[in-house]
C-alpha cells in the first residue's frame, strides 16, 4: 500500500505543482461565526456512483494495458492529470501491471481500505483492494471536480 500512496503523491504532485510553492500567511481576525466547508463542485458521491467511477478507471487501465494504447485513460483525466501524464507516461507508470488481469475485479465488490471521501481541498479520494483468485488487486484514486463531473487526478494500482 505504501508504493501506491508513492506513486498517487507522485501523480498528484506532477498533476497540481502549485501545490508545492510557499503561500504567504496573512493574519485573519477571527470570525464571529464559524464558517461553514465549501460545498463540494462535483456531483454528489454514494456507494453506487463510486463504484462506477472504480470500474471505469480499472476497466481504462486494464484495456489500455490489452491495447498499448492510453489514451482513453488520459482522456479520462482532469486538466491538471493530463498535463502531468501523457499517454507514454502512463504506459510507463501501469507497466508493472500489464500481465495481470484486472477484468475480475470488475464484478467484485472492493474492501474499502479508505471509504470514499472529500479532502480539505474537496478532491474525492478512495482506496480499496479487490480479492481476485488468490492476489490482491490494491487500488487508490482521486478525484476532482471538472465541469461538473469527477475527472481523475491521480490513480495507483498494485497486483500482489
Amino acid at each position: 500500500m505504501r508504493q501506491i500512496m508513492t506513486m498517487m503523491a507522485a501523480l498528484a504532485l506532477i498533476a497540481d505543482p502549485a501545490g508545492a510553492t510557499k503561500t504567504k500567511v496573512t493574519p485573519t481576525p477571527a470570525p464571529t461565526a464559524p464558517a461553514a466547508a465549501p460545498a463540494p463542485s462535483g456531483p454528489p458521491i454514494g456507494y453506487p456512483q463510486a463504484l462506477i467511477l472504480i470500474r471505469t478507471h480499472l476497466a481504462a487501465v486494464q484495456q489500455a494495458n490489452e491495447t498499448s494504447d492510453y489514451d482513453v485513460l488520459f482522456r479520462l483525466g482532469a486538466r491538471g492529470f493530463q498535463a502531468a501524464n501523457p499517454p507514454a507516461r502512463l504506459a510507463q507508470i501501469f507497466a508493472p501491471v500489464r500481465a495481470y488481469n484486472l477484468n475480475a475485479a470488475m464484478v467484485l465488490e472492493p474492501k474499502f481500505i479508505e471509504a470514499p471521501h472529500l479532502l480539505a481541498d474537496q478532491k474525492l479520494a478512495m482506496k480499496g483492494v479487490f480479492d481476485v483468485q488468490g492476489k490482491h488487486i490494491e487500488f487508490g484514486m482521486i478525484f476532482t471536480a471538472e465541469e461538473a463531473r469527477w475527472r481523475l487526478f491521480g490513480i495507483a494500482v498494485q497486483v500482489h
